[in-house]
């Protein structure tokens, strides 16, 4: 017989007659669903579940742990951890595997010794399952037969399925809480999605819950957790090309399938379902996101969707912080392993269309634009700043041009024999980390070494000696060119660079004295250095922060909104990126619908500047609807699936501005002044319905950040009236006297006083008639 994995795990431990929900203490929640690949987990520190911590002691108090978990991959000859709390494979308690050969479950707590059993029943694939541990006292213990004092049981779908007796309580650990995976190097984790993850500990010893508790947990877990029928995931496995399936990703719903069942495992019966559950309405993304046969790099995308959907709580998600942070870390961690890569640096394009892009940029023609040429003939002609232009240009694949190393090394090596240090210095980074991936190429790494000896010999620049200094260190560490590898020397000239300001240097050292086997000193000057670099704006340096934030530790509190954040800002960083920059040359190139997908996937994956320039694009999409010479000349641009036509997303690109930490005062204040006009007009701005009094909010906020036009729209506002906002001639009055002022506008202010007055008379008029 095979059960579906929805995973409750209570603990209980129990000394007296005191029903649990008395005493019930939450020390960990997490909503959401986690979409796990068998090797990354989310990791919750133990200081987040102090009920079941403890250094060596032995567990006194009630707890239970519960989550829901959807199973995906059979059995694959390793043990696949599920949950694990522990420092090490020394600690189990307690700690839950799938066993190598079946879908069985062992659940294993620590006491004098190792003490488990493994479930009667399978748990089926590609459907949820809720489990419950419970241990705990025997009630009225000792009974007639009762040797042991203890028991834990396992409970499946809210169903007992096994238990175990013990003589004694388990041992606690200072381990941290592993769900997905455990702290085995060569160990693997399920493969799957987990959800409802909840930690409670009681305020005293209790009696193990009772079925009925087992049982109300259970269909509490299940709530909104909708299976998906063979039937629908059949239909969409029969697709070749999933990427086909889930087409241009955006922020708004994508279309609702099952995830991939073999034909026998088909629930013909079904039940009722919730067709707005969390599960369904992402499971396109969940599946993405674990997909077996994708590319790290191909599911970050996915992966930062979700953590985006879960952060702004939108598409059936909760507003989760845990949730958001599972997925924002594990694109983070991508992220970091590819920016380190030679030659894979990106440059994202945040520029915003509405600051008159067609007279500065020409990112359409690249190579072959107009500045493009004027550098190529300066640089030719001994300019130095020209050819590092252009070497930043083919290095980070910006302004249009295509990323090449090749090309980037020729500008860099320019730079160089016309003198300029700057040059030196970027011909000797990509010399020494072997950018082109030919070592010998130009002199190899022998060749950088010399060229940052060059810079320390002969520069007073202070800047150019902190990145010759970094160079050094780095050269000195992995031992290139001539040099031996010496961590001392490599952590002597990372300081040197950063006490000159480098940002480099800084998370060089902090990396050092970070490294394994640190010890709390050395772990809280990395920490230092980690907060130096990062208030540079670094991208590694914000990564390795986020840990500490995400985790606690280094002399840092835990903080999951700071470590989202940090994480963010190394997770912004990569070749997704380049849909900024594709969007930028589809739109100077006149491809609005190209520029909007492009614009759209970017904007999916956070990236506050693409929401801006969607909103931008549908307001002038807008304007030429509304211009009748353009209608009757069918010179309308466009298809007609832009944002103008979908009222769900405007809303909420602009709430995705309003949540980016990058945004300054003027931004938000653009985006409050939008909001307003999308729920004061509803669908022809933006909004599925309008809402007025959601309107006057937004357009207050934004004139307290100073928006001009803002001013103008809430007198509209009062002086016409709406639902829910009753007409204020004084008020609209004011607000435009105030615009007028602010503005200097004094004919646009004329008009609308005059509009006001008419107005007044005409309802004056009407009344009378």
């Amino acid at each position: 017989m095979t059960r579906g994995l929805l995973c409750v795990f209570v603990l209980v431990v129990l000394v007296g007659h005191v029903t649990r929900a008395q005493d019930d203490f939450e020390d960990f929640h997490l909503d959401g669903v986690l979409g796990l690949d068998g090797t990354f987990h989310h990791q919750v520190p133990a200081s987040e579940v102090p009920g079941i911590s403890g250094n060596g002691t032995v567990l006194t108090r009630s707890f239970y742990v519960s989550c829901s978990v959807y199973l995906t991959e059979g059995a694959t000859g390793e043990y696949r951890a599920v949950f694990f709390k522990g420092k090490d494979n020394s600690d189990r308690t307690p700690s839950l595997w799938l066993l190598p050969d079946s879908n069985q479950v062992t659940y294993r707590v620590k006491g004098e010794k190792e003490i488990y059993s493994t479930s009667r029943h399978e748990i089926a694939l590609n459907r949820w399952t809720h489990l419950t541990l419970t241990f705990g006292q025997r009630p009225g213990f000792p009974g007639p037969g009762q040797r042991a004092r203890f028991v834990m049981a396992l409970y499946l779908d809210g169903e007992i399925d096994s238990e175990i007796e013990m003589r004694q309580p388990p041992v606690l650990n200072m381990g941290d809480l592993c769900l997905g995976n455990d702290v085995g190097k060569t160990s693997k984790g399920m493969r799957g999605f987990m959800s409802r993850v909840e930690v409670a500990v009681g305020t005293t010893g209790l009696h193990p819950l009772s079925p009925l508790e087992v049982k109300r947990k259970y269909e509490r877990a299940a709530s909104g957790l909708s299976r998906i029928t063979g039937r629908e995931s059949h239909r969409v496995c029969e697709k070749e090309d999933l990427d086909a399936i889930i087409g241009p990703r955006s922020l708004v719903p994508p279309p609702r399938e099952g995830i991939c069942p073999r034909s026998e495992d088909w629930d013909v019966a079904g039940r009722a379902e919730d067709e707005r559950g969390v599960f369904k309405s992402n499971w396109l993304l969940l599946h993405e996101s674990v997909h077996r046969g994708s590319r790290d790099l191909e599911k970050v995308p996915a992966i930062l969707q979700l953590a985006w959907k879960n952060w702004m709580g939108l598409d059936e998600n909760p507003k989760s912080c845990e949730a958001s942070l599972f997925y924002m870390e594990k694109a983070a961690r991508i992220a970091s392993d590819n920016y380190q890569k030679p030659g894979q640096q990106y440059h994202a394009e945040e520029v915003l269309l509405s600051e008159r892009v067609h007279h500065q940029r020409q990112d359409d023609r690249g190579t072959e634009s107009d500045d493009s040429y004027a550098l190529q003939s300066m640089a030719e002609g001994g300019s130095a700043d020209a050819a590092l232009t252009l070497g930043n240009r083919a290095f980070y694949g910006h302004q249009g041009w295509p990323k090449n190393m090749s090309s980037a090394l020729s500008y860099y090596k320019l730079a160089h024999e016309l003198r300029s240090e700057v040059g030196t210095i970027a011909l000797a980074k990509m010399l020494l980390r072997g950018d082109l991936g030919a070592d010998a190429d130009e002199g190899g790494s022998q060749r950088g070494v010399e060229l940052y000896q060059e810079i320390t010999d002969r520069s007073a620049n202070n800047v150019l000696l902190s990145e010759a200094h970094n160079g050094l260190g780095f050269a000195h560490f992995y031992g290139k060119g001539d040099l031996e590898p010496n961590r001392t020397l490599a952590l002597l000239h990372f300081e040197k660079a950063a006490l000159r300001g480098s940002s480099q240097g800084a998370l060089n050292a902090a990396l050092l004295l970070n490294s394994d086997g640190a010890d709390a000193e050395s772990t809280v000057k990395a920490v230092r250095y980690f907060k130096r670099a990062a208030a540079d704006g670094n991208a590694l340096a914000n990564y390795y922060l986020a840990i500490f934030k995400a985790r606690g530790g280094g002399g840092e509190d835990r903080n999951c909104t700071e470590a989202f954040e940090r994480f963010w800002v190394m997770a912004r960083v990569g070749p997704w990126a380049n849909d900024l920059g594709d969007g930028l040359k589809h739109y100077l190139g006149g491809r609005l619908d190209e520029a909007y997908e492009s614009y759209r996937a970017a904007a999916a994956a956070g990236y506050v500047v693409a929401a801006h320039n969607i909103v931008f694009m549908m307001d002038q999409r807008r304007q030429r609807r509304g211009n009748a010479a353009r209608r009757l000349l069918s010179l309308d641009e466009g298809s007609n699936h832009l944002l103008a036509d979908d009222p769900s997303a405007a809303p909420i690109l602009l709430d995705l501005i309003l949540r980016g930490q990058e945004v300054g005062p003027a931004l938000r204040s653009w985006a409050h002044a939008k909001l307003g006009d999308c729920y004061q007009y509803g669908k022809s701005h933006g909004c599925s319905v309008a809402d007025p009094i959601r309107a006057v909010g937004h357009y207050n906020e934004a004139i307290r950040l100073d928006s001009i036009p803002a001013h103008f729209s809430l007198g509209d506002l009062y002086l016409a009236g709406a639902p829910g906002v009753e007409r204020n001639e004084t008020e609209a009055f004011r607000l435009f006297s105030e615009g007028r002022e602010k503005s200097g506008r004094d004919l646009a202010s004329t008009l609308t006083v005059w509009a006001y007055s008419a107005l007044s008379v005409l309802g004056k008029l009407a009344l009378i008639m």
